[in-house]
């Protein structure tokens, strides 16, 4: 017999349901739902650009990270050889084919991502290591899909006259996943401000000025692969760095506080320049 008196009742079900909600939003906190464009070009050979593959294992291998799913887009390589290399490298992933940079094409993908995206209520985080392309495309297609996302992050951008060129013999390095796709860019970050989704852009100069954690970074890097990354950053900026998009992916996790990132306003020309805000959407990490 319950002998609870009907208003004593009503506060001991809402207490419970308080904490059945309050749990809830505990678990969600724990993890984050994560769906990458990466334009995968890992080989071994000196000619291969390893940092989308370490980024993304080393998401994978991290505590409160759920993959949902990852486009292998054209970039680097193009992209039947970046969704190849995607595929190989993460059986255990669910890797669909991607676009090439600056292409208009619709692919199934587009549409497979917003489904999964907008079954997720909780938010989902688009990681950008790779030209904007198929994001550009998704959100063309299927623009309702914005409302599932709750942060984006870029491997994109720069301070005003940075040209990335570190030494005096150095190359002049450009901000090549904007350069590689400017339309999808001016499509996109209106869209992004407009919705109030938080955005996070990573600059290369970012390998320059933080330091990658031991668990975070793969100890068993393929030694050629690593050689030919440390041949490139001395010859671009005087010293070996950390692969770029490997730095990029720290944003997403409990590192992110090893990034020195501030509030920016962003001007979309012929390069993507982004100016110190007092406060905004968008923030850039350098």
């Amino acid at each position: 017999m319950n002998c609870l008196k009907p208003n004593i009742r009503r506060t001991v079900v809402a207490a419970a349901l308080f904490l059945t909600i309050s749990g809830m939003g505990a678990a969600h906190e724990e993890r984050r739902h994560l769906v990458i464009f990466a334009d995968f070009a890992c080989t071994d050979n000196a000619a291969g650009d390893p940092d989308d593959c370490l980024a993304v294992r080393a998401l994978r291998n991290m505590n409160g990270i759920d993959i949902l799913a990852v486009v292998a887009s054209g970039g680097n390589a193009s992209p039947e050889l970046s969704l190849e290399l995607g595929k190989s490298k993460f059986p255990d992933l669910r890797v669909f084919p991607g676009s090439r940079p600056r292409s208009r094409y619709m692919l199934r993908t587009h549409s497979k991502l917003a489904e999964l995206i907008r079954s997720h209520t909780f938010g989902v985080t688009l990681v950008v290591l790779s030209p904007a392309t198929d994001l550009a495309n998704l959100v063309a297609q299927h623009p309702r899909a914005l409302k599932h996302v709750e942060e984006v992050v870029f491997v994109a951008g720069r301070s005003p006259g940075d040209i990335f060129q570190m030494k005096s013999t150095g190359r002049t390095i450009r901000d090549m996943n904007y350069e590689k796709d400017r339309k999808a860019f001016f499509h996109l970050l209106p869209l992004l401000h407009k919705k109030r989704i938080r955005t996070t852009f990573v600059g290369f100069r970012a390998a320059m000025n933080t330091t990658v954690p031991e668990v975070f970074f793969p100890l068993n890097f393929v030694r050629k692969a690593q050689r030919a990354w440390a041949r490139k950053t001395r010859f671009w900026f005087g010293q070996s760095l950390p692969p770029f998009d490997l730095v990029a992916a720290m944003s997403v996790t409990t590192y992110r506080s090893k990034l020195r990132c501030r509030y920016v306003s962003i001007r979309a020309g012929r390069q993507l320049e982004l100016r110190t805000a007092r406060h905004s959407v968008f923030r850039f990490c350098e």
